[in-house]
């Protein structure tokens, strides 16, 4: 990501971002990487609108990775319109990067996410794993250009490897189900944080957990995992050998840095 468009003129600047069929859901990926490409040491803060309705405000940085806002969002008709919106004393917009994917599938993707309703990316990961899982080609188990970054292992968990089915809802790649934590006894809870601090509040969070059984069980025996979001009990899970379960909780309002 080695070059940016500027916008030096006007409040607003618009991408009409073509797109081949409308009613359908796309995942659109914004970057941005400052580099102090001006030479003023001075990184901007501005707005991103989608169809006429502020999407996200992006706080761009002097160091570390490029900045990414991603969302899924549903076409309205035949083409999506992104705007870079200047905000009082932000500085001067700029973007390095857009992408627009199509997320259609034999079956729906994140099929409880409503047409009306923007979703906003705040933590894709892979738990278990050592490296980050995107699209790189036609063979890819990752169709849909998702970036899965490589998650943090609790202290109290082992990274394990699991040899699950993949085939189930969403599509995930088979990395992603292979990759696993599992707790080092049963007495020790996995808890995973997501800090949701910047994100105005209340919102409702969509939640999807992947879950795979490692270990062939003796005749009688069970696994039943119950997921607490906030302290407060939400699903429980049955996993069963070789097979992917997936979880979806929705709609939550989590506070703060929710777990």
């Amino acid at each position: 990501m080695n070059t940016v468009r500027s916008f030096l003129k006007g409040k607003q600047n618009r991408y009409k971002l073509k797109v081949y069929k409308k009613k359908v859901r796309y995942l659109i990926r914004a970057g941005f990487c400052y580099g102090n490409y001006d030479g003023l040491s001075s990184p901007p803060t501005f707005d991103l609108h989608l169809d006429g309705k502020k999407w996200t405000t992006v706080k761009t940085s002097m160091i570390g990775d490029p900045i990414y806002r991603e969302a899924i969002y549903e076409a309205r008709s035949d083409h999506i319109s992104l705007c870079v919106v200047r905000v009082k004393d932000g500085g001067v917009p700029f973007i390095s990067s857009i992408e627009v994917v199509p997320l259609e599938a034999p079956f729906p993707l994140y099929p409880k996410m409503q047409s009306s309703h923007t979703f906003n990316l705040e933590s894709r990961v892979n738990l278990g794993g050592d490296e980050v899982i995107r699209y790189t080609g036609i063979l890819s188990d990752e169709k849909y250009n998702r970036i899965w970054t490589r998650g943090v292992t609790p202290p109290n968990c082992d990274e394990v490897t699991t040899d699950s089915d993949s085939s189930t809802e969403n599509e995930p790649p088979d990395e992603v189900i292979s990759d696993s934590i599992e707790s080092q006894n049963l007495t020790n809870p996995i808890t995973l944080s997501v800090d949701i601090s910047q994100t105005p509040i209340p919102q409702s969070a969509y939640i999807v957990l992947y879950f795979a059984e490692k270990t062939f069980l003796e005749a009688g025996d069970i696994r039943i995992i119950q997921i607490y979001i906030d302290d407060h009990m939400k699903s429980t899970v049955t996993l069963e050998f070789n097979k992917c379960k997936v979880i979806t909780i929705y709609p939550v309002i989590p506070v703060g840095c929710w777990s």
